[in-house]
Formats: structure tokens, sequence, C-alpha cells
């Protein structure tokens, strides 16, 4: 097949245009400095358990120091399990999936999950709390982030 003159400056407009958002997709992702954090969370009901189970991932350029995550899961007043993981330093573009907590319960009963997450990075200690309602579904995810630029 052959390309007359008008396909050619097509094919390198697109070309440079695809180098162009990598390049910006680069800088984002590895140069500018940034602080950010994503917590993917699964809830799972089944007949042996209720399983919540979380992946901490460092998404900034920042290394992040003294991580905590703290997991709760209550119904109305009453805790229905809880679990605290001490993970230390979190390198840059790093993860770590969480061992589950575990709880038992009603199916139909409505719960709320209270993830809060400590860590510090770039010289600032951060604290952040999200909540979710877990209702009467089988299998729930959940994705929190926090970013900040600098």
């Amino acid at each position: 097949m052959k390309f007359t003159r008008e396909q050619w400056r097509v094919l390198r407009m697109a070309g440079v245009g695809l180098l162009v958002l990598a390049l910006l997709w680069g800088s984002y992702a590895y140069i500018v400095p940034r602080t950010a954090m994503r917590i993917d969370t699964v809830y799972h009901y089944s007949y042996s358990g209720i399983f919540v189970q979380c992946r901490l991932a460092n998404e900034g350029t920042h290394d992040a120091s003294e991580v905590e995550l703290h997991i709760a899961v209550w119904n109305g007043s009453e805790l229905k399990g809880q679990r605290s993981y001490l993970l230390g330093d979190l390198d840059a573009h790093d993860d770590e999936k969480l061992v589950p907590l575990r709880f038992y319960g009603e199916a139909r009963d409505t719960y709320r999950l209270v993830l809060t997450l400590h860590f510090a990075a770039d010289g600032e200690d951060h604290d952040l709390v999200w909540t979710h309602q877990l209702a009467d579904y089988q299998n729930l995810v959940f994705h929190d982030r926090y970013a900040q630029l600098g």
C-alpha cells in the first residue's frame, strides 16, 4: 500500500500528537512533585462471613512514612469489627495489599465502613477519613483518593 503525501502528513501529525501526550503523562507521573494516595476497598458478603479488604497505593512522587490505616465497621453504635495496619514506609509508585478484615453479621443489615489513613510526606502530616455505607449487596468496591500538588 502506498501512502500519498497528504496521508503521510496526517500520520506524522498523529505520531507527534501521541508523543506529546506520552511526554505529558510521563511528566505528571514522575516529574511533577505531588503527594497522592489511593485506597481501593472491596466489600464481600458470603455465608462464611463478611470481608473488607483494602489495597493502599502511593501514586505520588513523594515517599510516605509513618503510614497507618485503620478500618472499622459499625452497625449503628455497635462496633462489628476493626483492624489497624502499621505499614511504616511506602515508596512512591508502590502499593500494598492488606490482610482482609472479617466479621460476622446479617446480610440485610446496613453497616458503616470508616477508613482512617495517617501518613507523613514531604514534611507534612496527613490525616484523612472516608466513610461508606455497606448495604444488603454481596459485593461493593470503593475507590478513595487524596492528591496534593507540591
